[in-house]
């Protein structure tokens, strides 16, 4: 029975190569014969391996369809909601997307977000995005473990009355140098990226790496170097949804 799950899996990744081999030029045919061959050979391993050859080459695809302009990343989010502080407000602000998706305020934390648990249970989204830790890290925990232990309890409320959602939690956007003045807090920024990228590893949930936007488009901070350009939020956005899992 696993034999032939496996090759309905191999059926499917080769159909995924193969038409990606419609657009690619003679000198890759080999490439992609090649990686055939590769898939084959994976008749006999798990079905979880297969899975996740699929699962990524569907990412791909998605992924190069959002940068060809071929996907309106607004429109990937239609069935999410995203919350977060100041710098999500943005996406309100610019009229990027519908206020009815974004649940946003300057100054927001964590704390924020059972304060609209009503509101998100009747969205009833089937992907929750969370950008919060900026404020939350301007002194209001002595240790980022403490931030995280506060994190834990309140998404434990939000599984309860949304089981069935997918929560994925954005690494807190850093500042720029000087602006590292305002609070210190802004300097444990890191720290609390990393706590949260190993919470999210141990409960499931997904973590969004946003390191490398961040470094790409450095220049599209405001002034302040804290908030955010209008032109960010497209790159912003388009690495959210490249996080989600694709089934």
């Amino acid at each position: 029975m696993r034999k032939k799950k496996n090759r309905y899996l191999i059926a499917g990744l080769c159909a995924l190569i193969l038409c990606a081999g419609d657009k690619a030029e003679a000198s890759e045919t080999k490439k992609i014969e090649e990686g055939v061959a590769y898939l084959e050979r994976l008749e006999e391993k798990d079905t979880t391996v297969i899975e996740a050859q699929i699962k990524e080459i569907k990412k791909k695809e998605r992924q190069q369809a959002l940068e060809n302009g071929e996907l309106s990343v607004w429109d990937q989010f239609y069935d999410s909601v995203i919350m977060g502080d100041s710098r999500t407000v943005g996406l309100i602000e610019y009229e990027l997307m519908d206020s009815s998706r974004v649940i946003a305020g300057p100054g927001d934390r964590i704390d924020s977000i059972l304060e609209h648990l009503e509101e998100i249970v009747t969205m009833n989204p089937e992907n929750l995005f969370l950008s919060y830790g900026l404020n939350d890290a301007m002194g209001f925990y002595a240790e980022p473990s403490d931030f995280i232990d506060k994190y834990s309890t309140i998404l434990r409320q939000v599984k309860e009355r949304l089981p069935d959602v997918h929560i994925y939690i954005n690494s807190i956007l850093p500042v720029q140098d000087f602006a590292l003045y305002e609070n210190e807090g802004f300097s444990e920024i890191g720290s609390y990226n990393e706590a949260l990228r190993e919470f999210c590893g141990k409960n499931g949930y997904g973590f969004i790496d946003n390191s490398q936007v961040v470094a790409e488009h450095w220049d599209l901070y405001e002034d302040d170097g804290i908030h955010l350009r209008k032109d960010f939020y497209e790159y912003w956005l388009m690495n959210m949804i490249n996080g989600v899992e694709v089934e």
